[in-house]
């Protein structure tokens, strides 16, 4: 694979009556941010346009920890009030409706992973499975 993919969100802020973004602010994201002394990693964060009273991003993010977009957008002044998945690395999410899920045909699988997917699809017998719980 030709590099760490990066999931994608969509995330609204609130416009005129609260902060406004600034790219100190985006750079500090970009460059990675300690908060409450956990480090987080770089946070691609990107205006996408303004409608009405909010302002929409994209953001690229490699970790995904509990809710680190709000707390790391806090932590420079702004306010997610809405965000939504857009991918899971190279995989878009389109249309998919909440709580759906659907197959990634092998022939996906092989072109994103690579010589490490197998060609018949089964995982190897030395790749230890996760106990049911």
């Amino acid at each position: 694979m030709a590099g760490i993919a990066f999931d994608r969100m969509a995330a609204q802020i609130p416009g005129p009556s609260k902060r406004k973004p600034n790219r100190s602010g985006l750079e500090r994201l970009r460059q990675g941010i300690v908060l409450d002394g956990e480090t987080f990693g770089s946070i691609k964060a990107t205006l996408d346009r303004r409608t009405g009273a909010n302002a929409w991003f994209t953001i690229g993010i490699r970790e995904g920890r509990n809710r680190e977009i709000r707390r790391a957008f806090e932590a420079i002044g702004l306010q997610v009030n809405r965000l939504i998945r857009v991918s899971y690395g190279q995989f878009r999410l389109g249309n998919l409706a909440p709580g759906k899920v659907e197959e990634v045909p092998k022939r996906v699988l092989r072109e994103c992973v690579g010589k490490s997917f197998p060609a018949d699809g089964q995982p190897s017998s030395d790749i230890q499975r996760a106990s049911p719980r």
